[in-house]
């Protein structure tokens, strides 16, 4: 390694060996402390106790001696010196009432044995460090709490804790605080909705307060790992809180049909079609609190005069999600524990006219049985009346299994899933049935995910959705000239430029919907909308083509906000 050979064999030709770095190789959990106990971010230092301070300087000098170790019998004599001195402050941390959990932390684990992990990281107990690394990277794990609980325990205490968080979020807060100061360097790839996403926000604040953003590369669309269909970004932050006004290195991959080489364009900053370099400004004050969206200057102008025109916002009192069943049908993995007698595409919470039809339900049942509706009949627009299934629609109250008697057709129907209904209403309620108001009379409906474009449909009847969906429903405004608005261009826009993204395709939760600065001109002035909508709903419903009229939809949006000619063309891509 960069050495030349000289002298002869028995001197190992003037070679020096290799540092041993086995006890430098550390495998452990980076999010737990030595001393966490049930606060998961407390710190620890060994040196508060002058006894344990002068044999850890001890066993700091001796692993100096080991790094550089010649022969087996010196490595063998330092490992056995150094168990003994570990063992001596095992004892010593055993006699403090407060560091006995310590102390058994301690003196379970051991640099040498490379087969093993440690269940908590320390990176001055491990490596000596005070000060912090120069540089932390790696691709933590994606997991979800819903679907590995277990992987938050000892976690939730934690003030970066939060709900509907991704356990990366952690990695990249607790990572962060072992870099030095000022120049320690966190580098991650790791899934890139983290800018937008709500389980991310503590994170997102601790990024803004506490560090300078160096480079952020967000591969689009691009699946970077074959194995895993996941966005993924690749981050840069300096651990330094003395910066604010600043620009940094943003480059993202737009398009569709990404491939390898587009990835290696944005990584060496190549200028194609499919490569897009931003230097965007992070300013604290106006950022804290918000998600993360970054434009170039042309369209931050049009973004900004959108913002500034704006004089409404829904609440979150005035948009819901839909009804989670937990299982609205039989799918492989629960057809597996209720065995063959039982169908894929069977219905547990969801029935399809067949199936509630044979159920022979009596009128007190039919109370409960209510219109359910999909993408089959919810498209941009307009939404049909006519339903093909029907959710048994059962609360909270039903946690109570006896709530459940006077229905006891439907009773004899669940009674047949009790094995895989996993609600936190079971045996007989759904997982979140949410506030009935929303499903009932004038609404409109937001397609969670959407492909090419936003989808917000107006309905004027009973319609009970799925999760799939958000329920926008407000006294303030009215809800047809509100569809108008939320499916114009320059809604989608926004949305795609100051919204939540997965790749291109659009992502409406909540907090995007939140976000849109809408403008409530006078009743009036609404009227020219509210025309045109009906026309476009009386078009749908019969099959006719409706472009034209969506086109004169988009020329009132335009007018409604003020938008010159120039803005316009940015806004349509021309």
């Amino acid at each position: 390694v960069d050495q030349k050979s000289h002298g002869d064999k028995s001197n190992n030709f003037g070679i020096r060996p290799l540092p041993n770095l086995d006890f430098k190789i550390i495998a452990a959990n980076t999010l737990i402390g030595i001393n966490a106990g049930t606060n998961t971010d407390s710190t620890f230092s060994l040196f508060h106790n002058p006894k344990i301070e002068a044999l850890e300087n001890e066993l700091k000098e001796l692993r100096h001696k080991l790094f550089t170790a010649n022969t087996p019998e010196q490595k063998k004599e330092i490992r056995a010196n150094d168990e003994t001195l570990r063992k001596q402050i095992s004892v010593l941390l055993n006699q403090d009432e407060n560091e006995q959990n310590v102390a058994g932390q301690f003196a379970a684990w051991n640099p040498y044995n490379n087969g093993t992990h440690a269940n908590f990281f320390d990176k001055e107990v491990m490596f000596g460090l005070n000060s912090g690394f120069d540089i932390v990277i790696g691709n933590p794990p994606y997991i979800k709490e819903y679907t590995h609980k277990s992987a938050f325990d000892g976690l939730r205490t934690s003030h970066y804790y939060k709900g509907k968080m991704d356990l990366w979020y952690f990695f990249a807060c607790k990572n962060l605080e072992i870099t030095k100061k000022k120049t320690g360097i966190l580098t991650f790839i790791a899934t890139n909705n983290w800018t937008t996403n709500t389980g991310a926000s503590k994170m997102r604040d601790k990024i803004l307060k506490e560090t300078t953003i160096e480079k952020l590369l967000d591969f689009g669309s691009y699946m970077i790992f074959e194995s895993a269909d996941i966005q993924t970004s690749v981050m840069m932050f300096r651990n330094d809180d003395n910066n604010d006004n600043y620009n940094f290195d943003f480059r993202r991959l737009v398009g569709n049909k990404l491939t390898f080489d587009d990835a290696l364009n944005l990584i060496t900053k190549t200028q194609t079609s499919n490569t897009e370099f931003l230097s965007p400004k992070i300013s604290k004050n106006d950022l804290n609190g918000k998600t993360l969206t970054f434009s170039n200057n042309a369209l931050d102008d049009v973004l900004s005069k959108m913002q500034k025109k704006g004089n409404l916002n829904l609440t979150k009192n005035e948009v819901a999600n839909g009804i989670h069943p937990h299982y609205d049908y039989v799918n492989k993995a629960t057809q597996s524990v209720l065995g063959s007698d039982f169908s894929v595409g069977q219905g547990i919470f969801v029935l399809s006219e067949d199936e509630k039809a044979n159920l022979d339900l009596n009128e007190q049942e039919l109370e409960i049985i209510k219109p359910y509706f999909t993408t089959e009949q919810l498209r941009k627009w307009f939404g049909k009346k006519e339903n093909t299934e029907w959710i048994i629609y059962t609360g909270s109250t039903f946690k109570d299994a006896a709530n459940i008697k006077p229905y006891p057709n439907i009773k004899k129907h669940l009674d047949q899933f009790q094995n895989v209904i996993t609600s936190d209403n079971k045996p007989y309620g759904l997982h979140r049935a949410r506030n009935e108001y929303f499903f009932k009379g004038e609404k409109i409906i937001a397609l969670r995910k959407c492909v090419g474009e936003p989808i917000f449909t107006y309905t004027d009847f009973d319609c009970y959705v799925s999760a799939t969906f958000y329920v926008i429903k407000s006294e303030r405004i009215d809800l047809k000239y509100l569809t108008a608005v939320l499916n114009s261009k320059l809604v989608a826009f926004w949305l795609k430029n100051k919204g939540k993204m997965q790749g291109q395709n659009y992502q409406l939760d909540k907090e995007p919907l939140l976000d849109i600065p809408l403008f409530k001109p006078a009743e009036n002035q609404q009227q020219p909308f509210i025309n045109t909508l009906d026309k476009i709903l009386a078009d749908k419903k019969a099959g006719n083509d409706t472009s034209a009229l969506e086109r004169e939809i988009d020329v009132l949006v335009y007018g409604l906000y003020g938008l010159s000619e120039d803005e316009i063309k940015i806004i349509e891509g021309k």
